[in-house]
């Protein structure tokens, strides 16, 4: 399936500059409630968009075509090639300290004591 995120409200016409975030926590809900029902996702961000747009019926000028996403039971490993069962491995991730932090203080602004109750 592809996920598309509609660029305008439909009954305003105004921008939604907050679509695309809209359509990812859809597609978190997607694979939370695949998960439940024992079944895998997987997003990928890498898909023909031109085709994607020809088969939904979609125009570009109205959606943003986001990512593809796989849905179905996992198979079993060895019946994969090598190769392919050889990627078949979690990936590293980031420490959170890497990519989240807090802020205790507004952004133009030096921390100069250990309150963080700004």
């Amino acid at each position: 399936m592809i996920v598309f995120a509609k660029k305008t409200f439909t009954l305003t016409g105004k921008v939604n500059r907050w679509s695309e975030f809209d359509a990812g926590a859809a597609w978190a809900s997607l694979a939370f409630q695949a998960e439940i029902l024992a079944l895998s996702t997987h997003g990928m961000g890498g898909f023909d968009d031109a085709r994607a747009y020809e088969v939904a019926g979609l125009d570009k000028a109205d959606y943003v075509a986001i990512a593809a996403i796989a849905v179905g039971k996992r198979g079993d490993t060895s019946a994969l090639p090598p190769e392919l069962a050889a990627k078949e491995i979690p990936t590293g991730r980031k420490p959170l300290q890497q990519i989240a932090f807090e802020l205790s203080s507004k952004p133009d602004q030096k921390e100069t004591s250990d309150d963080h109750s700004a």
